[in-house]
């Protein structure tokens, strides 16, 4: 209909109902960590991210520290809030889960703490 008619839009209404159902990136069971206390964290040799899980306060303050490593914070509707391969600050910007996605280029041990309030 377009390509007959450039100047007039489209009939859409058949789109209007669809939506992707996919599964979120991290599993259902990764571990929680609380502020303040560091999460030592094993990256394996298949360089797979490890997913963890942590409780945020809105509007609180967090200094992410990281080192070696690459730090996402992922919210519930798969969006980064956050990258950071170095210590940073975040301010949460709601109560609730929010999901955290280390990913490092070599394998070993690396270790994740958030301090806050």
């Amino acid at each position: 209909d377009f390509l007959r008619e450039p100047l007039r839009a489209p009939d859409t209404t058949w789109v209007a109902n669809l939506s992707l159902d996919f599964p979120p990136p991290w599993p259902q069971d990764a571990t929680y960590i609380r502020a303040d206390e560091p999460a030592v964290v094993a990256v394996g040799e298949d360089g797979r991210a490890v997913w963890l899980r942590f409780s945020a306060r809105r509007g609180a303050a967090y200094e992410v520290h990281v080192d070696g490593a690459v730090l996402h914070v992922v919210d519930e509707a798969a969006q980064v809030l956050l990258s950071s391969d170095a210590s940073t600050s975040w301010v949460a910007d709601r109560d609730g889960d929010v999901h955290l996605m280390l990913v490092a280029a070599t394998p070993g041990t690396y270790t994740l703490r958030l301090d806050g309030p």
